[in-house]
């Protein structure tokens, strides 16, 4: 196995387990750079080797080198930094607790995103959440609402919520995630265990973390959040076929853990296995409110698929969500290029040179900007 370069490189910062954004990220080594200079050559007098390009040729070549600097692309995983959580209890005014109330955490960051159920005591729990400003929504047959913003930053929270007597709610919503309260069966020293490897995790120390994993696994082997940290961990140790082997068993214990479907659906894009990824993310994105990291991986699962309106606007969707992440704008680029908008793909490189001016690509991606202004530089000349 080639070893990893001691660089540390800005498309990889945000990419850290769960950039939610972070697990270790999924490296694939950059296939050799292609020597493109001569390929110019090759279109006689519609282009010289550096020089002005006709439109129709010009925009022809320009996708062609893009679709060829994608070779070096790196396939760079992405969850966040998951060391927080939010807990709760749910009473009514008689402080009495309020069974199979419906919870609902939604943000635009990546996190154990959905919707949970309080189990017989009024208790949920969301697990794994990165520092960022959540709505939380509590909902029972025969009370008012609750609809609250919860900031997490630095601690996490744990609420005691009081529904009132008001209108009858509606009932879940057809296509709302739920997640079973199960979750909270789980034994506190598993339990301890998980989040010692989410912080051995964000700490970097991936050995460390794994063994916590293991250990939770061991304490409660039907505890699908810990198989789906692990394959995470195994995935930054590029051991694929096992990290896939976690997510499976991760979700046969919970089908709609989307951290485990977001997982898979990444080692499916890294063996070019397009069309099952997207069936995985698919369901991951139905699931849970949309995380920027499955947007990403859909955008290059539908680029791989040659479905190019609808990876645009996956990749859109991530960008928003996660502005500073440098291979979005790449890819996105990419996509412009190859639906013949060269122009509106000019920004998203130098937004990714900003970005990532060290990156993988960066040299070459500065070489094909300067074509593209050269060429349209021409076409206003012309």
């Amino acid at each position: 196995m080639a070893s990893r370069p001691n660089r540390k490189r800005q498309d990889d910062t945000d990419a850290r387990r769960t950039n939610t954004d972070g697990s270790g990220p999924l490296f694939v080594r950059a296939r050799p750079a292609l020597v493109l200079r001569p390929a110019l050559a090759l279109y006689g007098p519609s282009c010289d080797a550096w020089g002005r390009m006709s439109r129709p040729i010009g925009l022809r070549i320009i996708r062609c080198l893009f679709l060829l600097l994608a070779l070096a692309e790196p396939a760079v995983g992405q969850r966040g930094d998951s060391t927080y959580f939010i807990t709760g209890t749910v009473v009514d005014e008689s402080d009495l607790p309020i069974k199979h109330a419906r919870v609902v955490l939604s943000t635009t960051s990546y996190s154990r995103q959905g919707a949970a159920l309080s189990n017989d005591e009024g208790r949920f729990a969301f697990e794994r959440l990165s520092e960022d400003n959540y709505r939380l929504q509590v909902s029972a047959s025969g009370y008012r609402t609750f609809d609250e913003n919860i900031g997490l930053f630095s601690v996490s929270r744990n609420l005691r919520i009081v529904l009132h007597p008001g209108k009858k709610t509606d009932e879940t919503p057809p296509g709302e995630p739920v997640v079973s309260a199960s979750a909270l069966a789980v034994p506190p020293k598993a339990r301890d265990e998980y989040r010692k490897a989410l912080i051995a995790e964000k700490e970097n120390k991936f050995e460390a973390a794994l063994k916590h994993a293991d250990e939770a696994l061991r304490l409660h082997p039907p505890f699908a959040e810990a198989y789906a940290v692990k394959g995470f961990l195994l995935l930054h140790e590029q051991k694929s076929a096992e990290a896939r082997a976690a997510f499976e068993k991760a979700l046969a214990i919970d089908p709609s853990l989307s951290d485990a479907l977001l997982g898979l659906g990444r080692i499916y894009n890294a063996e070019s296995r397009f069309a099952e990824a997207e069936r995985e993310l698919l369901k991951a994105r139905s699931r849970d409110t949309p995380a920027w990291q499955i947007n990403y991986e859909l955008g290059r699962a539908c680029m791989g698929l040659k479905k190019n309106a609808e990876c645009e606007n996956y990749l859109r969707q991530a960008r928003a969500a996660s502005p500073s992440y440098a291979p979005v704008y790449y890819l996105l680029a990419q996509v412009l290029l190859l639906l013949d908008r060269p122009l509106e793909a000019v920004p998203e490189m130098e937004t990714y040179l900003k970005l990532a001016p060290e990156g993988p690509t960066a040299d070459k991606v500065r070489d094909l900007l300067k074509r593209i202004k050269e060429w349209n530089s021409g076409k206003d000349e012309g």
